[in-house]
């Protein structure tokens, strides 16, 4: 529980909390119960779900606990064979 009045959080769009969250900074961590408080396109806060919960204050909390977070990979491939546009 925090003990932090809301009024002092700071506002975000989104709060994902409870995954395990790989970051790419220089002590190279991981967050095996993280968050990831989001405000419109920026992310504001990574760090352990308990710091991140008293720090904001979230329009939308995502439950997390069976993803992992990883920063900056984009899965770009498709699967073509199906397709109809395609020939063969």
């Amino acid at each position: 529980m925090s003990t932090t009045p809301s009024a002092t959080r700071e506002p975000v769009t989104t709060l994902i909390v409870g995954a395990t969250l790989v970051t790419l900074d220089a002590q190279r961590r991981i967050f095996t119960d993280g968050a990831m408080a989001i405000r419109d396109d920026r992310i504001i806060a990574i760090g352990a779900t308990h710091a991140v919960r008293d720090r904001v204050e979230a329009t939308e909390i995502i439950d997390g606990r069976r993803f992992v977070v990883t920063p900056g990979f984009v899965d770009a491939h498709i699967h073509i064979t199906g397709d109809p546009l395609h020939p063969g």
